[in-house]
């Protein structure tokens, strides 16, 4: 099964704090002076058949990166992150890693992900990260290429891995959704499953 297909459940959803008007307006600002990577990147990543959720968190992640204006700042911790991310990261970005075992990556990608978050959403071992909103984001609010494009494009392959074996996709759908929370939460704007995608050239449909 596709992830396309696990996520059209989420269709017409919103996450988010707050009105998006003023981030929206600086993500279009921003897009005007987009690098190379975010433009590249963020056609990579719209290129996953990951169905309206995943067309989001997308949209979601160029808002924030926009709304920054692409800064390049600190980088997100590497403790227990995948090998994968590293060794992309090692090569330029510009191969995506072979992912030989999907369960095993999840595992490793799930466990960075709960690390990376805000203690507040901890909530109980191996449950559910909390989703109450209006506590504190700066461990996450990582613009810049050495950022949360790491935790995004590192979905992605997860997603095309899923795709090419076929298997469940019930984990990386979760996953993907509560990024896209996240991203809203950082973004602080309204971020909807129909909303047309915030990227560049390659702007595609959610």
């Amino acid at each position: 099964m596709k992830p396309a297909a696990k996520t059209q459940e989420a269709a017409g959803k919103a996450t988010g704090s707050k009105e998006g008007g003023e981030e929206s307006a600086q993500a279009a600002e921003g897009a005007a002076v987009a690098p190379d990577w975010a433009k590249d990147s963020f056609a990579s990543l719209v290129a996953l058949d990951g169905g309206p959720a995943w067309r989001a968190l997308c949209n979601a992640w160029w808002e924030v990166e926009a709304g920054s204006r692409f800064t390049a700042g600190k980088a997100l911790r590497t403790k227990g992150r995948p090998e994968q991310v590293g060794w992309w990261i090692g090569r330029g970005r510009a191969r995506a890693p072979t992912i030989t075992n999907v369960d095993a990556f999840a595992a490793s990608w799930n466990k960075w992900w709960r690390s990376l978050n805000p203690t507040w959403r901890s909530g109980e071992k191996g449950g559910e990260l909390s989703r109450e909103a209006g506590g504190d984001w700066d461990v996450l609010r990582v613009p810049g290429i050495n950022g949360m494009l790491s935790v995004v494009m590192s979905l992605k392959w997860w997603g095309d891995k899923v795709n090419a074996d076929g298997v469940e996709v019930g984990d990386w759908a979760r996953a993907v959704d509560d990024v896209l929370w996240a991203l809203g939460e950082l973004g602080g704007g309204d971020v909807t499953l129909s909303r047309p995608a915030m990227g560049p050239s390659s702007a595609v449909d959610a």
